[in-house]
């Protein structure tokens, strides 16, 4: 983790320097590394979870679903990832707190419900452990295409704020530099204060920027610029300069909340800070991009629909949440490539 997040520490001690490419691109790197770490700790959970199963279960009754080389799943790691990954396992975690599995043999059919609570306490993973890995999993590539068009989305930011300084992120760098903080407290009740002070700057950072941006694009689409006695094209264009910046430290603070609660492991809180994101632009940058785009020498926030097509990816977001809300069984399946 600690290499994840030289990238954070490298922009957040130069917060008054101009930012390259690179060091925009750096919360969606960590969150693509935090990621796959996230998702790799969950196969190794879920993993044990089904080799549990297999052997309170009689491997027989699976054994037509794999390869016929296969004859007993609990002592082959290779079968037990291939059961997995042939949706021959289902996971309950009851209102009780208690962890059962089932498993599908080869006519299709799901058998008894064998508890696995008590095995799995003995390895030291709870209940809200498995829990958190199964809706890690459940999510996963819905997360993976949402992140995929962060990544889309950071690249912009770069190519439109390069050379420019950034005199409104002061709010922002202090989130960062608590998170940043919490991460090397080793009490972990005073780590969670500092990260909650953390979301709480962010936060703020956003609400700021967000009436910012809203105004400045008023000011534009009402054509107050020609009330100014000054030059109307230099009024103009730094009313763009600030809607960029603005627009930056948003995504950026938006990414970094994501980041925090998915780390922790709160999965909807995560998927709340995305469809947030997501619902900002539909409110602001949709109705509003082809004003923009005329304004903006930039020209980024037209591009063929292209804001229509991202903000889309975040619709998904609200629906996960209250998938997630009403789940308590899960069916894994991956998909084969």
């Amino acid at each position: 983790m600690e290499n994840e997040m030289i990238s954070f520490v490298n922009s957040a001690t130069n917060p008054d320097k101009e930012l390259s490419i690179l060091e925009d691109q750096y919360d969606i790197e960590s969150f693509k590394a935090i990621f796959h770490n996230k998702q790799n700790s969950a196969d190794i959970i879920i993993s044990k979870a089904a080799k549990i199963a297999f052997a309170k279960g009689v491997a027989d009754n699976v054994k037509d679903g794999l390869q016929r080389k296969v004859k007993y799943v609990v002592d082959n790691s290779d079968a037990i990832h291939e059961a997995v990954k042939k949706g021959l396992i289902q996971f309950d975690i009851g209102k009780d707190g208690k962890i059962f599995a089932q498993l599908r043999d080869a006519n299709n059919h799901f058998g008894k419900k064998l508890p696995i609570h008590k095995e799995l306490s003995t390895k030291g993973i709870n209940v809200a452990e498995m829990a958190n890995a199964l809706q890690m999993k459940a999510i996963e590539e819905q997360l993976s295409q949402i992140i995929d068009v962060l990544a889309e989305i950071g690249t912009d930011v770069s190519r439109v704020l390069e050379g420019q300084q950034n005199d409104r992120i002061g709010l922002f760098y202090s989130g960062l530099n608590l998170y940043l903080e919490a991460k090397n407290i080793q009490d972990s009740t005073f780590s969670k204060f500092i990260s909650a002070q953390s979301l709480k700057a962010l936060s703020d950072a956003n609400a700021q920027m967000v009436q910012s941006i809203q105004s400045d694009v008023r000011y534009l689409l009402t054509k107050e610029y020609k009330k100014s006695k000054g030059k109307q094209e230099e009024i103009i264009q730094e009313r763009m300069l600030d809607i960029n910046k603005n627009f930056e430290i948003i995504y950026r603070s938006f990414m970094l909340k994501a980041v925090i609660y998915y780390e922790q492991g709160e999965i909807p809180a995560m998927l709340t800070a995305l469809d947030e994101y997501g619902k900002f632009l539909q409110r602001v940058i949709i109705p509003n991009a082809m004003q923009l785009s005329e304004h903006d020498i930039n020209d980024v926030y037209l591009q063929d629909g292209i804001w229509e097509k991202r903000a889309a990816s975040f619709l998904q977001t609200e629906e996960l949440k209250k998938e997630l809300s009403e789940k308590k069984v899960y069916y894994l399946e991956i998909k084969e490539n």
